[in-house]
């Protein structure tokens, strides 16, 4: 029952090249100390592959939480391949299982994924989560809508492809639930708490999209004494390739009720996601400051088809029809 014994005796007959024995003594080691994980898979991957150090250490185990830690080593240790791989092994083992484990368990590696770069896994993770109920689906979501939790209708994650907020609250505050929405019982509400002038961007939401695609923004804002000759706008950008330039909705200054505001956009040859996000840049004329209140509600996205060929490059190919 002591971890640090069935470490010595693991790696004592791993020495002897005594594999079955060491690798019975890594499971107990694993099962009473999920902390011994990184220190035992970096030494055990000298001699086995990775499939095989999780079928012998891992599989089946009753911590979930440890086998998603072995998937976020390999995905560290630059094996992304196998990092998938394993991933959707962990996934088979608990669809249907009473183990489930939780969304912080696999934050890091979605987020690690979406680092990369790799949108496609970053998405059938995504995907997974809502498969086995550890992220939830919007109740209000519609299939065209690319922006997940448009409605604000459940807490963001802030991670994956849900809304996440910045560190940038000294003159903020942000309500992800507020009430006196445009439809739905909620949601964003941006105060500007101290008169200030600086550039924002106290939320921002990764949305897949892709290449040469044309796409329509739409979302419902109203404001209350917004101060500066710049107010709050939608931003696109793409984060990737910077194919095309950012593009910004109308902005909204003074006291507004709920109104439309829209964007049109075609993504580059080789775009995969895009960033969305409140903005604000510096005002540059009288009067500079910001101050006062901003809602945002019912942020939709949708292809709109093929990018006009005036947008494309030379020689690029069209998206799927």
């Amino acid at each position: 029952m002591v971890p640090v014994y069935q470490f010595q005796a693991a790696q004592s007959y791993l020495r002897t090249n005594s594999m079955d024995e060491a690798l019975a003594h890594y499971q107990r080691l694993l099962e009473l100390d999920p902390s011994y994980g990184p220190q035992s898979w970096f030494t055990l991957r000298a001699v086995l592959n990775p499939d095989r150090i999780f079928q012998r250490t891992i599989s089946g185990s009753a911590d979930a939480a440890l086998e998603l830690s072995y998937v976020e080593f390999l995905s560290n240790q630059g094996d992304d391949e196998s990092a998938f791989r394993i991933w959707r092994l962990v996934v088979a083992e608990n669809v249907g299982a009473n183990r489930a484990f939780s969304f912080p368990s696999a934050k890091p590696y979605l987020e690690r994924l979406l680092d990369l770069g790799r949108i496609d896994d970053a998405e059938t993770v995504w995907h997974d989560l809502q498969t086995l109920k550890i992220v939830a689906t919007p109740a209000q979501a519609e299939n065209e809508n690319l922006i997940f939790n448009g409605d604000f209708e459940q807490l963001p994650l802030d991670a994956g492809f849900d809304w996440r907020w910045s560190d940038q609250e000294t003159y903020l505050a942000i309500d992800f639930a507020a009430p006196g929405a445009y439809h739905g019982a909620h949601c964003l509400r941006i105060d500007f708490t101290v008169t200030h002038n600086d550039e924002y961007e106290p939320v921002a939401h990764f949305v897949r999209v892709f290449p040469n695609r044309s796409y329509r923004l739409e979302a419902y804002v109203r404001s209350d004494e917004i101060t500066s000759d710049t107010g709050p706008s939608l931003r696109v950008s793409d984060t990737q390739q910077a194919s095309f330039p950012d593009v910004v909705s109308k902005t909204t200054v003074g006291t507004t009720p709920w109104h439309p505001i829209y964007l049109h956009f075609s993504t580059g040859p080789e775009t995969q996601f895009v960033r969305l996000s409140v903005w604000r840049p510096r005002g540059r004329t009288f009067p500079t400051e910001i101050s006062g209140t901003f809602w945002l509600d019912a942020v939709s996205l949708r292809d709109t088809g093929p990018a006009p060929p005036s947008q494309l490059p030379d020689g690029a190919a069209k998206g799927p029809s």
